[in-house]
């Protein structure tokens, strides 16, 4: 477990583009910002780290026992982190102030997804239940 993060290069036949190692950050989940430039990562902290440099930009929320699944929302203003312990935390996109905690599972989130305009939120766990939730 070298904590590093690989980042390809879609258009150049996939080369490695960088390596990403934010050394305080265990990351296990990873998702791009919106536009790209930023890769939200973490496990029991969120941070987000600069593609092109590697540095973390920001280190928030508290202390969770673990995130199994991350998402930034398609516009950037949202985003959603998936527990151990059954719920959905979401933060404000820009400001990166937890906003509320769903709980609507019994059990470990799995993943999360969000609809293309953002509208919906789609929740899967070990409850063996989707949620939908409107956005």
């Amino acid at each position: 477990m070298d904590n590093s993060i690989n980042v390809y290069a879609i258009d150049n036949a996939y080369a490695l583009h960088a390596t990403v190692n934010p050394s305080t950050v265990r990351s296990w989940k990873v998702d791009f910002d919106p536009l790209g430039k930023q890769i939200l990562c973490g496990t029991t902290s969120i941070a987000l780290v600069n593609v092109d440099d590697g540095k973390i930009a920001n280190e928030f929320a508290e202390n969770c026992r673990f995130i199994n699944c991350l998402r930034y929302a398609p516009n950037g203003k949202l985003i959603a982190c998936g527990n151990i312990d059954g719920g959905v935390l979401l933060y404000d996109g820009a400001t990166f102030q937890r906003t509320c905690k769903l709980e609507d599972h019994g059990h470990p989130v799995r993943d999360l997804a969000f609809s293309a305009d953002g509208s919906f939120m789609l929740s899967v766990s070990d409850d063996m239940l989707i949620n939908v939730t409107n956005m």
